[in-house]
């Protein structure tokens, strides 16, 4: 429901990450940024760090198994309740209930997908662009750009482990982590 309100109060279905993304996936990939960060000298690569800790249900993670549904739900409700012109009930009830009676689909079997082609119009390099502009602070409400300010603000984050500070390539393979990890449940969704 947090993520809900903050998409509502903040919605954004542009290229600009605004704070209800902050409230959503924005958070959580920013929280993971800087955990990674304090296990870079066991987890040099990135995507390694991700393989075994986005998105898992067995793994101590700050962007858990969980987040990811929370993340995809949050928005994809906003969604209905602002093109449906429903109210939180309704748009709960569809989102979890069916598309149509008697069609046996519910909207949540379908969350990432309807996450990913929503929010970053079904494109990989979209995702991406919008993951580093959030870790870089730029084309973001100024609000957002305060991911910056938790980055900085970690303790045990000095600033060579800073998103605009560490080898280009580096935060390449940390948003093409997250990237991928959304692609793969969107493919998992459509049985692929």
């Amino acid at each position: 429901m947090a993520t809900l309100e903050m998409c509502l109060e903040y919605s954004s279905t542009t290229d600009l990450v605004s704070l209800g993304d902050g409230g959503g996936w924005a958070g959580d990939l920013v929280t993971f940024y800087g955990d990674w960060r304090e296990n870079k000298d066991r987890f040099p690569n990135p995507m390694l760090f991700a393989r075994d800790y986005l998105g898992k249900r067995d793994a101590a993670s700050h962007f858990s198994n969980d987040q990811w549904i929370q993340d995809a739900d949050g928005f994809n409700i906003m969604r209905l309740m602002r093109t449906e012109s429903l109210g939180l009930p309704d748009a709960v009830a569809r989102y979890y209930g069916t598309d149509s009676p008697g069609a046996g689909d519910r909207v949540c079997q379908r969350r990432y997908t309807l996450f990913h082609a929503d929010r970053f119009d079904g494109s990989s390099s979209t995702t991406q662009t919008l993951a580093r502009n959030l870790l870089l602070g730029r084309n973001s409400d100024i609000a957002v750009i305060a991911g910056t300010w938790f980055l900085i603000s970690r303790v045990s984050l000095d600033a060579e482990d800073r998103p605009e500070n560490i080898d280009p390539a580096q935060l390449t393979n940390f948003v093409l982590a997250y990237a991928w990890e959304l692609q793969e449940r969107v493919e998992a969704e459509e049985g692929k």
